[in-house]
């Protein structure tokens, strides 16, 4: 019996994603947007073009990626093995998926952007199941005002809250009246997600001061203020500082980077500001705060975030969602680093955007009875 045409499987998938001449003129354009504002209005745009052709997805840097496999080579099973451990039969399914996905299917390249795919081919039946329930939850109105020129962008951090939707109820009651810390909090949309589970803080950490900016409107706009408390630095390893860096020839405020103080600049590219860094172990001890959630979104320095919460994660074992899908190294290495100082935690893996193959891929961990004991 033949396959239908919608059948998954990874060769296909792998035959259907290409990268096209057309996203380069988007990121291009995109870059080079004088006005933030602009340059989202831009990528709404040119996205609904493209998917005249096929559905656009952002891969990072895919060589990065290869690179990783190829160094190696032969500990890939073992590695992969040893996140599967103890988890649940979704999780070993979705690990396993989001593996082949960059070990067989994105093709690569020697820059980051944006790969097109046929959504018929590399999306799992589940897959498509839960893309229109997203789209139908995206349709109806949120319940948080964001700020002008933002709206809701990211309807799935909301539809799967963050991925606390996959932990028991006893898991969720923890975070009632404790603390929160919310890395890489953007406009505030995550911290929002929070509000729902009446913690006694959320401390939204941002370092890019336009997004700083959206984060206080935001924060304004639904009258979050004394709950959601905005704070303008990175997290990192060690207290200290990011450059940041914009090519020399943009004046976009969407191309800004962020990289380490002691770093060199690369060639190219300008120092535009500084931000400050600090840890969250430095953070909780100095504010005195009783973690009950880490949630990291923040760019690929996820590892080295959780190397400066080593203390904290060991002595409060706060609920975890750790995006582990920008570097292999956070994908393959956050796991076995936070055991390093406890092994107490019940670990689950999810996609949180069932149209996004490459992104929004979660570490999502808790101890099993902790809200119990308490």
């Amino acid at each position: 019996m033949s396959k239908s045409k919608s059948a998954f499987s990874l060769a296909t998938a792998a035959r259907n994603c290409v990268r096209l001449p057309f996203s380069l003129l988007l990121e291009f354009l995109y870059q080079r947007s004088s006005k933030p504002a602009q340059a989202r209005a831009l990528q709404r745009q040119m996205d609904q073009w493209a998917r005249l052709l096929q559905v656009p997805i952002y891969c990072g840097n895919v060589d990065e990626w290869h690179a990783y496999f190829d160094r190696h080579h032969d500990r890939l099973p073992g590695l992969l093995a040893a996140l599967q451990e103890g988890t649940d039969e979704r999780s070993r399914e979705e690990l396993a998926l989001f593996y082949e996905r960059y070990r067989h299917v994105f093709p690569p390249s020697r820059f980051q952007g944006q790969v097109f795919f046929d959504p018929d081919t590399i999306l799992t039946p589940a897959e498509k199941a839960a893309a229109r329930e997203l789209k139908e939850f995206a349709a109806k109105p949120s319940e948080f005002v964001f700020p002008q020129g933002v709206g809701n962008e990211e309807p799935h951090l909301f539809w799967s809250q963050l991925g606390l939707v996959h932990l028991p109820p006893a898991a969720l009651g923890q975070i009632r009246d404790g603390d929160v810390i919310d890395g890489g909090a953007y406009c505030g949309d995550s911290a929002m997600v929070f509000t729902k589970y009446q913690p006694r803080s959320i401390h939204a950490f941002e370092a890019f001061p336009a997004s700083v900016e959206l984060l206080k409107q935001m924060i304004a706009l639904n009258h979050m203020e004394g709950r959601i408390l905005p704070v303008g630095l990175g997290l990192g390893r060690a207290k200290g500082s990011l450059n940041m860096t914009r090519r020399v020839e943009s004046g976009s405020g969407m191309d800004v980077q962020l990289q380490p103080g002691e770093a060199a600049v690369p060639p190219g590219r300008k120092v535009v500001g500084t931000v400050g860094v600090t840890t969250i172990d430095d953070y909780v001890a100095e504010h005195q705060l009783r973690p009950v959630a880490i949630k990291l979104d923040v760019e690929g320095a996820e590892y080295s975030v959780i190397e400066g919460a080593l203390k904290t994660i060991r002595d409060f074992h706060p609920i975890l969602l750790i995006s582990i899908y920008h570097r292999p190294q956070d994908f393959f290495e956050i796991r076995p680093l936070i055991e390093t100082v406890t092994q107490k935690y019940e670990y689950r893996f999810r996609y949180l955007c069932p149209t996004s193959p490459s992104n929004e891929f979660m570490l999502i961990a808790h101890v099993p009875g902790k809200n119990e004991d308490q």
